[in-house]
């Protein structure tokens, strides 16, 4: 059951992987309420073939003159990827194949491993009034890794380390190691390459909120803990912190290279799912949205505990 990891959620803020530990995973939640942010055709809720123009979760509509409003602005075309992602609207509705999620949801095994070991590498680079909130991300990601592996193997029938999928794709080895490069560098450097991991959740979950079915969706317990209100303040905080940090840098070229970071991060995000549909390009040729040429210098992707 899942109330044997289950932590207040109205106490705890909840990390992006946290919240499927929430007590939202068990009963459907409300639609989040609209308000203004930025503007891209996506499917609609209501009418299958006509776009509309959404608005997005207050979390993504920082103030004006904040670092973070300049790198969601440059994360749009990743907004719109992700709110037209098939693989995700067939997982808000349950036709998604079974394969294409059990894909998903072993590569989040390892890279829920390799998320912890980069924030805790954050942890001692931040000021010491956020390390409290850092190490509780940190154990809620480990919780939460826990939880998955549980539940891949109630999903597939059998244990993860026996899954075709266990060995880590490209895409999350380098998704890996663009994060833990960054942490590396220093706290605003880390925190803008570890970012997305709770704004472009929190995207999914606004979308998959306004077009999930629950009843008799096999994904339901997965789907349920989408788009719930704890989830968004915990966004806020990360988005909070990341503003902190990148306020304290010198000059307006090292908030740019966090934007280009951050954008980064947001294209590995998108081809995470894009890949369980098979339709997607592996990081290891797109880690910024563009094709790779041969004799790059990309470093090779670390396995947990190990440096770049």
């Amino acid at each position: 059951m899942l109330s044997r990891l289950l932590l207040n959620p109205l106490t705890q803020p909840l990390t992006r992987r946290r919240a499927f530990l929430s007590a939202a995973t068990l009963a459907a939640v409300p639609f989040l309420a609209p308000v203004p942010g930025l503007s891209k055709l996506v499917p609609s809720a209501r009418a299958e073939d006509a776009p509309i123009e959404p608005d997005l979760p207050e979390a993504l509509n920082p103030r004006a003159g904040t670092w973070s409003a300049e790198a969601f602005r440059a994360s749009d075309a990743e907004i719109a990827r992700l709110a037209q992602d098939p693989v995700i609207a067939g997982l808000a509705k349950g036709t998604l194949p079974k394969d294409q999620f059990l894909w998903y949801i072993a590569q989040n095994v390892t890279y829920l491993e390799h998320y912890a070991e980069s924030f805790r590498i954050l942890k001692e680079t931040l000021p010491n009034e956020d390390r409290d909130l850092a190490d509780r991300w940190i154990r809620e990601t480990e919780e939460t890794r826990t939880w998955t592996l549980d539940y891949y193997k109630r999903l597939s029938g059998h244990d993860w380390a026996d899954s075709p999928w266990r060995e880590p794709d490209d895409v999350v080895l380098d998704y890996a190691a663009h994060e833990r490069r960054n942490v590396e560098r220093g706290a605003a450097y880390g925190m803008a390459a570890m970012l997305p991991c709770f704004t472009m959740y929190e995207v999914i979950g606004w979308h998959v909120a306004r077009i999930r079915v629950l009843e008799g969706n096999p994904y339901a317990e997965w789907v349920g803990a989408y788009g719930t209100p704890e989830y968004s303040e915990t966004v806020r905080l990360a988005v909070d912190l990341a503003d902190r940090l990148a306020a304290a840098l010198p000059d307006d070229a090292h908030r740019v290279e966090l934007t280009e970071l951050y954008v980064d991060a947001c294209v590995c995000e998108c081809l995470l799912w894009e890949t369980a549909a098979g339709v997607g390009a592996s990081s290891a040729d797109m880690i910024d949205g563009r094709e790779r040429t041969e004799g790059s210098d990309e470093p090779g992707s670390p396995k947990p505990g190990e440096a770049v």
